[in-house]
């Protein structure tokens, strides 16, 4: 007999069926069997043969070109000068990628007090002012009171660890006038003034006494600031030696000056240390008034 439906109660909803959850497969058959074992090959007597070992390719050299002083084959300059040098004494690495320096004559205080001539000394920096070499002459006493600007003289380079870069030479000669520019026993070149001239004129020689540059001076001094055009052999002018103001004080009661020198960038670092002494040269030349 069922069972009366109580009352007050709707009717009865069917109840949901779960589904069962999916059967996924089980492990395969040879799961619980045990690994089989590999059938070991005989002895032959014979070594296995080695794995080949892999060969580097060998890297090609890629040419640089763009840069002013790579190797390469030699090309002839735009305005005449020698063709780019990397080999060079340690020191002169410094004006590699100038194109401009500043040589001050330092101020001697016992000199313009007693009227002594004391060894040069000069500070060379570059357009930002950060100091490149340090110069300093080594000179004879009786020679700078009696020659004056006429004097020998040997002047050392210094680098910034104190180190000689290179070092200017100039000997005494009645007749004549020339420096001589070293990079420890290596010989740059030198330079040599025109004496007879109506112009100031040197002329810069390299260690094969192949002439490399020409320096011209002004027909007159007059004036604060003096230029020497520098040029070529073919007659181009590349640069500039100018001998620049400095100060009313420093002019009338000392003979230090200040020279600013322009050249190519990729000019020979050996010329550019010849330029410095050329400037030297001018400077004993035609500005170095005490003592005379």
């Amino acid at each position: 007999m069922m069972p009366s439906k109580p009352s007050g109660y709707g009717p009865i909803m069917a109840q949901p069926t779960v589904d069962s959850p999916p059967m996924y497969p089980g492990p395969p058959s040879s799961f619980n069997q045990p690994p089989q074992q590999q059938q070991q090959q005989p002895y032959t007597g014979q070594m296995p043969m080695p794995m080949p070992m892999p060969v580097a390719m060998p890297m090609q050299e890629v040419p640089i070109t763009n840069y002013p002083y790579a190797g390469g084959p030699v090309v002839p300059q735009p305005g005449g000068w020698s063709q780019p040098n990397m080999t060079s004494q340690r020191g002169l690495d410094y004006l590699i990628p100038l194109d401009k320096i500043f040589i001050d004559q330092k101020v001697e205080l016992w000199e313009v007090v007693t009227d002594v001539h004391f060894e040069n000394r000069y500070g060379v920096v570059d357009v930002n002012g950060q100091p490149l070499y340090s110069i300093q002459e080594s000179s004879d006493c009786c020679e700078r009171m009696c020659c004056g600007s006429r004097r020998s003289f040997k002047m050392s380079a210094y680098d910034r660890f104190g180190m000689e870069a290179f070092r200017i030479e100039r000997p005494f000669t009645f007749f004549g006038d020339e420096a001589y520019v070293y990079a420890g026993n290596e010989k740059l070149g030198y330079i040599r003034r025109k004496i007879i001239s109506c112009t100031p004129e040197f002329t810069v020689y390299d260690a094969s006494h192949k002439k490399v540059l020409r320096i011209s001076g002004p027909f007159c001094f007059c004036g604060c600031e003096h230029e020497f055009v520098v040029s070529s052999m073919d007659g181009h002018e590349i640069g500039e030696i100018k001998k620049k103001f400095s100060g009313f004080g420093r002019e009338l009661f000392s003979n230090a000056d200040k020279f600013g020198v322009t050249f190519p960038v990729d000019l020979d670092v050996k010329v550019k240390a010849l330029l410095v002494g050329a400037t030297l040269l001018v400077d004993f030349a035609y500005f170095e008034r005490q003592g005379e």
